[in-house]
């Protein structure tokens, strides 16, 4: 058996563990069907969008939490475990705020300098603060993250969390939809995100400072705080190292 055959093959055995919610048995047909029209170097990483700079594998991209991935239909689709996020709660418990929260796999690479960050994201929403993030991090109390959310008020959004000691925590505008495409933008020590319906006009989520470390992780991060977990699925992943010059629209 060829090692790009072999890895076919994990895959699909790493399905059973990490795809209840899934069609198992119709995700592993069809991940066989495409063993053959995959060349061995785009069984890995089909995931990112064609004509991207960048190659997962030759590239740097590695995991905080480490979870399980495969990719599926040109998607890549991560386990969120059970009651993991990324957070420092600002309310304090009997006068003392909590200890960081910062348990949520991350499949990130260093980034260092300006860049613009995008991807579709299709959260496969179940429990409250299900979510698709794209992160930005220094270490556990200096990051950032813009989530596809399912909130504690009934509805979707995209939420934006800016942590520098504790958490900023702001929902955005509620979106009506399965999947949305996320964009991080920085430029020096200021941030944009924003978020588009159909990837071609992006909305403006927010623009704050955050003076972070000239190298930073960056990265996607599957959350499911409230939840026993389930998939998260990414694709279109794009990331650009360029100054943006208008950072409230994005261009």
């Amino acid at each position: 058996m060829k090692d790009w055959e072999k890895e076919i093959n994990s895959a699909i055995d790493s399905l059973k563990g990490i795809a209840k919610d899934l069609h198992l048995e119709e995700l592993a047909g069809t991940l066989k069907k495409q063993a053959e029209s995959f060349a061995p170097e785009g069984i890995e990483f089909p995931f990112f969008r064609k004509g991207s700079e960048e190659t997962p594998a030759e590239n740097g991209w590695g995991w905080l939490n480490e979870s399980k991935a495969i990719s599926v239909n040109q998607e890549l689709a991560i386990q969120a475990p059970a009651h993991t996020d990324w957070f420092r709660n600002p309310i304090p418990t009997d006068g003392r705020l909590d200890a960081p929260l910062s348990n949520a796999p991350v499949f990130f690479r260093e980034v260092t300098g300006d860049f613009v960050f995008r991807a579709k994201v299709r959260p496969n929403f179940k429990t409250v603060y299900d979510a698709c993030a794209l992160m930005v991090i220094q270490d556990d109390l200096h990051w950032t993250k813009l989530a596809f959310e399912k909130t504690d008020f009934g509805t979707t959004a995209a939420v934006c969390v800016v942590t520098d000691e504790v958490s900023d925590d702001a929902n955005g505008c509620d979106i009506a939809q399965d999947e949305i495409w996320l964009q991080l933008i920085r430029r020096g020590d200021v941030f944009a995100a924003h978020y588009s319906p159909d990837g071609k006009d992006f909305r403006m989520v927010r623009v704050f400072r955050l003076p972070l470390a000239q190298t930073v992780r960056v990265g996607l991060e599957a959350q499911s705080p409230a939840g026993d977990g389930g998939i998260r699925f990414f694709s279109d992943i794009t990331l650009e190292k360029k100054a943006v010059e208008n950072l409230r629209r994005g261009v």
